[in-house]
């Protein structure tokens, strides 16, 4: 026969800790941002460097930020595979694009192989664009290459991410002659 008496325990487990409150610079850069603007987008200087009366040089947030990385990614000389070109940025010699090496091309071969050359530099340095599409056109008169791109901006480089612009239009200029 059984004992009436014989109560049983169980253990509860223990609750979780109290979440930690955010650390203060997380508190100041989230409110850096306007509700428009995602905090993935940045802020930061503006390409071309221009100087102006608020402060140093100009800045700004958000799409005009990712559209002047673009157009600093594609004007900047990255190193070549042969290593014979040590790219323009010394603590990063593989940043940016091979566009330069296309001087004295013409012709189809240079359509075909700068539009390959920013699809890469973009793909490779730019993770909040997405969906490339990439036209270029040579000018002999000013002696420039125009490459036209239409790119949607994703929110997070996470597969299922969100896109927040779609269809961003934009032109870089790029100089087909050596500087004297």
């Amino acid at each position: 026969m059984s004992n009436p008496h014989r109560y049983t325990y169980q253990l509860t487990p223990r609750a979780a800790p109290p979440p930690l409150p955010p650390s203060p610079i997380a508190l100041i850069s989230s409110n850096i941002y306007s509700p428009t603007v995602p905090a993935f987008l940045g802020s930061g200087l503006i390409h071309p460097f221009i100087r102006d009366q608020k402060n140093d040089f100009a800045n700004d947030n958000g799409l005009n930020v990712i559209k002047s990385c673009v157009s600093e990614i594609l004007g900047t000389f990255a190193a070549d595979d042969s290593g014979v070109m040590q790219g323009e940025l010394a603590w990063r010699p593989s940043f940016g694009s091979r566009i330069y090496l296309l001087k004295h091309k013409k012709g189809p071969l240079l359509i075909e192989a700068s539009r390959h050359y920013a699809t890469d530099a973009l793909a490779r340095w730019e993770p909040r664009v997405t969906n490339l599409r990439v036209t270029s056109a040579f000018f002999p008169s000013q002696l420039a290459l125009y490459i036209d791109l239409i790119y949607d901006v994703i929110s997070k480089n996470v597969p299922g991410n969100q896109v927040i612009f779609q269809g961003v239009a934009q032109r870089v200029g790029v100089p087909m002659q050596a500087a004297a």
